[in-house]
């Protein structure tokens, strides 16, 4: 089977041979190695990305199990309107595969050889402690702020890659020498230098007052957290 599925799909894709945490973690380590690459929006999300993100899971009313995706970043986060999908090939490769029988080894010539015997233990090993599910994470106070600040409503696909927009302001907020928070002096020529970002970039651009509304949401946000 090939083509793309959804974080929940992903899921209930893994959940027949794993816990539903314990399939969001395996999730979540596939996607830091590497071995699982989330694709946000249709297009696959940089490298850098990939330790700030994990999967989640959430138990719905009607007893099934949903994975939204969050993000551990120092500034910004995953919003709602990004979609979010995972190659179903790379998923499946993910569930334990059975070890083929390996056949006994032929020797060449006149030797009279025969297989080993099988011992088998007097008293049965005891089994492993079954390692424990991983703790999920506890949001961090700019999860929280953000969680808590406007969003822009769910719809179709963005036409604009938001999340690496959002990314970008957001390192425009932080002093480089101190890893704080520094708000812009001006958030009009912010929202401008990050129109001629986009036009760098992507060779297009938001129209300007969607750009000024982001900078504006941010920098709201991330006001309270200036020292």
């Amino acid at each position: 089977m090939s083509g793309r599925c959804s974080p929940t799909d992903a899921l209930n894709l893994l959940i027949p041979a794993f816990e539903p945490t314990a399939a969001a973690a395996k999730l979540t380590r596939a996607i830091h190695k590497g071995d699982c690459w989330p694709i946000c929006n249709s297009v696959k999300v940089e490298s850098h990305i990939l330790g700030m993100l994990r999967v989640v899971t959430r138990l719905e009313n009607d007893g099934s199990w949903t994975a939204p995706i969050k993000g551990n970043f120092p500034v910004g986060g995953v919003l709602p309107e990004h979609v979010w999908e995972f190659e179903i090939d790379e998923v499946k490769a993910l569930l334990s595969q059975p070890e083929l029988e390996k056949p006994w080894p032929t020797v060449s010539g006149s030797l009279n050889w025969t297989p080993p015997a099988t011992l088998t233990p007097a008293t049965p090993l005891p089994e492993p402690d079954p390692a424990p599910e991983p703790e999920p994470e506890p949001p961090s106070e700019i999860d929280r702020i953000l969680d808590a600040s406007p969003r822009r409503p769910v719809g179709r696909r963005p036409k604009h890659q938001w999340l690496a927009i959002h990314a970008e302001i957001a390192s425009r907020c932080v002093d480089p020498k101190t890893g704080r928070v520094r708000m812009p002096k001006s958030e009009r020529k912010l929202a401008q230098a990050m129109l001629q970002w986009c036009r760098d970039k992507y060779k297009k651009e938001p129209a300007e007052s969607e750009m000024r509304e982001a900078v504006r949401v941010f920098c709201a946000t991330l006001r309270p957290l200036e020292k």
